[in-house]
């Protein structure tokens, strides 16, 4: 595939003049990437041009559909029409993502619970991933991160290698941008295998889409081998806004050559691999193991960055109700151990607060068996 073309976004709306006038309102350099159309305007030519083909959940204003009569005449939402062209898409001469555009998200996995994160509702619905219509970042942003994802689908090659496991590893290796020379590399490549690539599965009729969600769903949303901003101020031990302070004066710089620049780089913000930081690490302390007091001071007095030590030396990154990281990092003593049901085995622990697991019936359910006495005899202080 050729990355130097501008990707297309295929976008499937019952209100299509609003979203074109949407659309036509961001910069030039999205605009262009993006093709609306009314479900009954979508052609077989669209489709097969498309990389990405973004469909509304909502169909309510599609009046040849609600005219429809009889059981296989109907489509009811979004899911069921994109169903039907994921199944068009297989002939298609390159690999076509999908996604649902909505602002009724919480209704995709009806009847069961909302799931609030993005990643496995996507799982749940068989799709690549799900955005927000009214996102609250702004629409540049989203439109943006919908760009990023087609852009990526551009990277996928047309046909991978049939039963030739070190060519398909190459391939993984290539989109992923591990470069063998590093020292760091061959301990990089074992993280990632015990992440479960779809490597055995990466067949011509799929393109490759499934490494893609594999990427999305299994890496890119959980903290691995690759690690977020978050994640790199716990192993720092630092505050997160220090870190971003610190991250456009230098410190970037720093972690530049351990950044992550492989396939879906731009989509949910900046990456560094694990085990490059810690070679970055390693280096900074003179090729020895150096606590975090000790890396602290080398970042700050001997490097200038203006970072702000938290209060515990070996702080960890808690979740909300939501799964989603808290701003503050905590001592292990203020927190317990959870086991969300997804969260895969690769993956860093994953903590909460006392705090959130008291208050919080299905968060305490999610407390692991070993930490259970601590809020047991917390609980019991509190009926006291």
């Amino acid at each position: 595939m050729d990355t130097t073309k501008c990707p297309t976004v295929l976008v499937l709306d019952d209100q299509a003049p609003l979203l074109s006038d949407e659309i036509n309102n961001l910069p030039p350099d999205l605009a262009k990437c993006f093709r609306v159309r009314g479900p009954e305007e979508a052609t077989d030519a669209d489709l097969k041009a498309a990389h990405l083909v973004l469909v509304d959940y909502k169909l309510d204003e599609w009046k040849e559909n609600n005219t429809s009569s009889g059981l296989c005449k109907y489509v009811p939402n979004g899911l069921a029409l994109t169903a039907i062209l994921q199944q068009r898409a297989i002939s298609s001469a390159h690999p076509v993502a999908f996604a649902i555009h909505s602002a009724h998200l919480p209704e995709l996995t009806d009847p069961l619970p909302h799931e609030p994160r993005l990643h496995l509702l996507s799982r749940i619905c068989n799709i690549d991933w799900a955005f927000e219509k009214d996102d609250p970042r702004g629409q540049e942003i989203k439109y943006r991160q919908i760009v990023s994802l087609a852009e990526a689908v551009c990277q996928l090659p047309d046909a991978w290698p049939r039963a030739d496991g070190e060519k398909t590893r190459a391939k993984a290796q290539k989109l992923l941008q591990i470069n063998e020379a590093l020292p760091w590399a061959v301990q990089t490549w074992s993280d990632v295998e015990r992440a479960r690539p779809p490597l055995d599965e990466l067949v011509q009729r799929v393109h490759g889409l499934l490494f893609l969600r594999w990427v999305l769903q299994r890496v890119l949303s959980y903290p691995c081998f690759l690690l977020d901003e978050t994640w790199l101020a716990a192993r720092l031990a630092v505050t997160r806004a220090s870190l971003r302070d610190a991250l456009p004066v230098g410190l970037s710089d720093l972690f530049g050559p351990v950044e992550y620049t492989g396939i879906l780089t731009a989509f949910r913000g900046k990456r560094w691999w694990r085990m490059g930081v810690e070679y970055v690490l390693w280096d900074i302390g003179g090729k020895s193991s150096l606590g975090a007091h000790e890396l602290r001071r080398l970042l700050i007095e001997k490097r200038g960055f203006p970072l702000i030590p938290t209060e515990s030396l070996h702080p960890v990154v808690c979740l909300d109700t939501d799964f989603l990281p808290l701003e503050q990092l905590y001592d292990p003593s203020e927190a317990v151990r959870i086991l969300p049901d997804d969260w895969p085995p690769y993956a860093e622990q994953a903590w909460t607060t006392i705090q959130v697991a008291l208050g919080d019936k299905r968060m305490n359910g999610l407390v692991i068996e070993a930490d259970r006495p601590r809020l047991d005899d917390l609980e019991q202080a509190e009926v006291q």
